[in-house]
């Protein structure tokens, strides 16, 4: 690893985090050992206290994480070259622990890097790419945080798009089957239609270099999904998805309590309620809603009752067994 690089990346965290670093702290820090030490104690101090006394930006705390494994590798380092100061059988310890102290902050380099600029992030990509033997993509960034929604919306059209067009909506049915035959049909309970929804939003994820995540515990509860992405000025954002039955007796609360609720958790500024119908032939819920038509008006007056208009997206997916199939709609 390019040790004069590693400054570089250094110099930046000590950018990030120099109003948090007490006034002649590196005073006596006057050789590698020792200037190494102090950076592991205070990235460690302030990447350890921020869970008892919040206040780092999210930047400054990966800032911190990346100080402080800086520091203890290259205490290390040092250390393994000592030949006069450390015995040789602690310096043979040091060194093998050398690859999993590099393992460690590349780790912490590969998030960082989420929240530099371009211009920041050369010395980190350098780092990164001399230590990987194919060199990394380019970071796909959105220039605001509404682009990122609106990246994340077109997503879910495109899902609606590949379950009509398949004929997918099978999939998300519990089927009994007596002697070739169907006798009994119910829609998927919310959890367990999920991940057939994962494992077809997984690729246009990955398509807009989007990370989703599943069923995290958050603020007392579950959230379904979140999709993550990196904004220019504001490093990574958040958009929460609530995935919820239309039949569900909790619908309303869902979008007008539960995700919101969820979104202030994340920090989100932007959140997208999922609605699975299932209404036709073979199931009569939900009762009150004729149409997916009619059911949207419902939740778009929802949004604007309670001044969540332009904050959530409202989508519904149609999965009844009545649906047309590809061949039908030729």
């Amino acid at each position: 690893m390019d040790s004069w690089i590693l400054l570089q990346v250094r110099a930046l965290t000590l950018c990030d985090l120099k109003d948090l670093i007490p006034e002649g702290y590196y005073a006596n820090a006057g050789n590698e050992i020792d200037s190494g030490r102090a950076d592991y104690t205070i990235g460690m101090t302030l990447y350890k206290g921020e869970s008892t006394s919040p206040g780092l930006s999210p930047r400054q705390v990966s800032a911190a994480d990346v100080l402080l494994n800086i520091g203890l590798y290259r205490f290390t380092n040092a250390a393994v070259a000592d030949h006069v100061r450390v015995p040789i059988d602690l310096r043979n310890y040091y060194e093998s622990s050398l690859p999993q102290l590099k393992t460690n902050l590349l780790g912490a380099l590969n998030a960082y890097v989420m929240y530099l600029t371009e211009m920041e992030e050369k010395p980190v990509y350098a780092i990164l790419n001399a230590e990987n033997s194919q060199p990394l993509p380019e970071l796909v960034r959105y220039r605001s945080y509404e682009q990122l929604r609106n990246e994340v919306n077109t997503m879910f059209l495109e899902l609606a798009e590949i379950i009509r067009t398949s004929a997918m909506q099978s999939a998300f049915w519990n089927k009994t089957d007596f002697q070739k035959t169907v006798v009994n049909r119910l829609p998927k309970s919310e959890p367990d239609a999920q991940p057939t929804i994962a494992g077809l939003l997984q690729p246009l994820c990955d398509a807009r270099n989007l990370e989703l995540h599943r069923e995290s515990t958050l603020a007392g509860g579950f959230l379904d999904f979140c999709i993550s992405g990196f904004v220019e000025g504001m490093g990574i954002c958040h958009v929460p998805i609530e995935v919820k039955n239309a039949h569900a007796s909790a619908l309303d609360a869902g979008l007008t309590h539960q995700l919101p609720h969820y979104m202030k958790a994340k920090r989100a500024e932007y959140g997208l309620y999922l609605v699975l119908w299932y209404k036709g032939n073979h199931f009569s819920k939900p009762k009150r809603h004729v149409a997916i038509a009619e059911l949207r008006f419902h939740l778009a007056r929802l949004c604007c009752q309670h001044g969540l208009e332009g904050r959530i997206e409202v989508q519904v997916l149609e999965l009844s067994d009545s649906a047309p199939s590809p061949s039908q709609l030729r």
